[in-house]
């Protein structure tokens, strides 16, 4: 199911899809998620809002799922 998240002061793609995905190895599926985000190195702003997928597992986006 998807959901929203509202950017705040000083977030970059990196910061938000570790507080959604708990690291950054899922930053592709953020991207995919949301198409206004042309580059990895896109620069949100203040109050932006992001569509991620709460349903996916946290543990799945681990970069060492063995911990």
């Amino acid at each position: 199911m998807a959901s929203t998240y509202k950017v705040i002061q000083g977030q970059n793609l990196y910061d938000v899809c570790v507080q959604l995905y708990g690291n950054i190895s899922a930053l592709g599926q953020l991207l995919a998620n949301n198409s206004f985000i042309d580059s990895w190195s896109y620069s949100l702003t203040v109050g932006e809002v992001i569509v991620y997928d709460e349903n996916l597992d946290r543990k799945s986006t681990r970069l060492n799922s063995s911990h």
